[in-house]
């Protein structure tokens, strides 16, 4: 995590971290940018970090990787999601991941959900 961190102080993986497992499974023809999934991936990985770290009792550790969670976040929708809930990608994939890692909040989740929804109808 600090190297990812050190090698992309935007908080958004440019730099070294940048996935490229990929959406393999959605439609060939819009899948989720690999931008969103390793921004998603890393958000989520701080979130565990900072779960395990509040188990064992590392106080420090804890909130650290707590705020770097919540850095990369506001990175992720600041760049990847726009003001109607649209996610880049634009797929069920986007949604499915930011959404359920918990990365969007309030009514800006409210509005993601509903293009998720869409997104299963087409």
């Amino acid at each position: 995590m600090d190297t990812i961190l050190r090698e992309n102080p935007g908080h958004l993986p440019e730099r070294l971290y940048k996935a490229k497992f990929g959406d393999w499974l959605s439609d060939t023809r819009k899948r989720m940018p690999d931008e969103v999934f390793a921004a998603a991936f890393w958000a989520y990985s701080a979130d565990l970090v900072a779960q395990m770290a509040q188990a064992l009792g590392k106080r420090e550790d804890t909130r650290r990787y707590g705020a770097l969670r919540d850095e990369v976040r506001t990175a992720l929708v600041k760049a990847y999601v726009a003001a109607d809930g649209t996610v880049r990608g634009d797929n069920q994939s986007s949604y499915g991941m930011t959404l359920g890692m918990g990365h969007l909040s309030g009514e800006l989740r409210e509005r993601a959900e509903k293009r998720l929804l869409r997104a299963f109808e087409v």
